[in-house]
């Protein structure tokens, strides 16, 4: 247990040295691998300090919550969410962007929900506007791709960890009582059954027939 509380009080520490206190930037974590910021990233050290502060009874910590909360609110009101959040990602010929990143859209929006709860908060945000979004990154029958779906490329594996992302905002995010097309929702369950290797271990990317049946061969003969 104190080697937990170690490490957590070791992710605090860092998420509040990072943490701009004034500028334009105000309220955001920074990253310093890519030099930059990185929303998602911000809206994990919202429930990190929301945390932190029901935790400890500190107020210092309800601030610094509320103000990188803020922060995040600002930045989705200047985002187009249609199109999803960038993703930043680090290769050696430097920084990327992945356009419309699954990881970076719902992540983002399940922290700040969660956050939103421990802080008190109404946390809004369009829900069609989501699942329009995520129609952009949808292969077929309830799959996903990591990002949105460009005319450029022919070729989408199935992600399975963001069909896992897009089935939790459908089964989780999105109010009962909120009416919004959820065809997809059964179907993207299914598809992340199907997807589940012999070993039970899921793969990054859904195995093709071939792959499923060696890992079942093996597991036959072990």
């Amino acid at each position: 247990m104190n080697n937990i509380l170690s490490l957590w009080n070791c992710i605090v520490s860092k998420a509040i040295s990072l943490q701009c206190t004034s500028g334009a930037h105000k309220g955001l974590v920074h990253n310093n691998i890519i030099n930059g910021f990185y929303y998602r990233e911000t809206a994990f050290a919202v429930k990190i300090f929301a945390t932190q502060w029901k935790i400890t009874g500190d107020d210092r910590f309800l601030e610094n919550a509320t103000l990188t909360y803020e922060a995040i609110e600002n930045k989705l009101n200047l985002h187009n969410l249609n199109i999803g959040i960038d993703e930043p990602c680090f290769t050696p010929r430097g920084v990327i962007y992945r356009k419309g990143s699954i990881p970076a859209t719902l992540l983002l929006l399940y922290s700040m929900y969660e956050g939103s709860k421990i802080l008190n908060k109404k946390f809004i945000f369009s829900y069609s506007d989501i699942d329009n979004y995520l129609q952009s990154c949808h292969i077929s029958n309830g799959r996903y791709y990591h990002d949105c779906i460009s005319s450029t490329c022919n070729y989408y594996p199935h992600i399975t960890n963001t069909s896992a992302m897009a089935l939790m905002f459908y089964n989780y995010l999105v109010p009962d009582n909120y009416t919004i097309d959820c065809i997809n929702s059964k179907k993207t369950y299914m598809s992340i059954i199907n997807s589940q290797r012999s070993d039970g271990f899921w793969s990054y990317i859904e195995p093709n027939k071939f792959q499923k049946s060696i890992f079942y061969f093996r597991n036959c003969f072990n």
